[in-house]
């Protein structure tokens, strides 16, 4: 039985590129696309920020001092949260799930990507509650990520489910005793859900 699903927001709810925000930057900083992807990607500074260890306003005069940048912090945060589009087959999937089942949101992000997704996408206002890591200070897939995401849904690992685009962050999750499933399209993830009788099998096809 599930009694709460699990969903992670960047590449699955919604997408996003931060190859974006590298290229609009580039002109206005001494680096070039690929030292900015890198930097925004997966540098010790981002995961400072998604952990909420540091402010977006800290962030963003570190990124100056590194890249020589030549941006306000206003326009900056324009081009940060510039990067994000819809996922339009899996916001109709959700939005099937949410009058029906618990939803929850688990997402390595930081406050200025989370209000600008909040804002542009109302429906991620609708799930049951968030666990964010710049709120619980980690990131997946540390354990405390997870387990503070079972106090919110007060179900035991193996009453849900799971749905992550990342292998990583799933086998981390599987020996928690999570359910998960890999994301890697609307039409898996709905074909996964009516196996499991979340959807119903007439709602949407696969």
């Amino acid at each position: 039985m599930i009694r709460a699903l699990f969903f992670d927001l960047g590449n699955v709810l919604v997408k996003f590129d931060h190859r974006i925000a590298a290229q609009a930057i580039a002109s206005r900083a001494k680096a070039s696309p690929e030292e900015l992807f890198r930097l925004f990607f997966d540098s010790p500074l981002v995961v400072a920020h998604d952990e909420g260890k540091i402010s977006t306003e800290v962030f963003y005069e570190e990124v100056r001092k590194i890249l020589q940048m030549d941006l306000s912090y206003e326009r900056f945060l324009e081009i940060w949260n510039g990067i994000f589009s819809e996922n339009e087959e899996v916001t109709a999937l959700a939005k099937e799930l949410l009058p029906r089942h618990p939803c929850f949101l688990i997402s390595n992000t930081n406050r200025p990507h989370f209000e600008h997704c909040l804002q542009y996408y109302p429906f991620l206002g609708e799930f049951r509650n968030r666990i964010l890591s710049y709120e619980v200070g980690v990131l997946k897939p540390h354990p405390a990520i997870y387990r503070r995401g079972l106090e919110l849904c007060g179900a035991p690992p193996e009453e849900v489910l799971y749905i992550d685009d990342r292998s990583d962050l799933i086998e981390a999750a599987r020996p928690l005793g999570f359910q998960v499933h890999r994301f890697t399209g609307a039409q898996p993830l709905a074909r996964e859900l009516k196996r499991r009788a979340l959807l119903a099998t007439g709602q949407r096809r696969a």
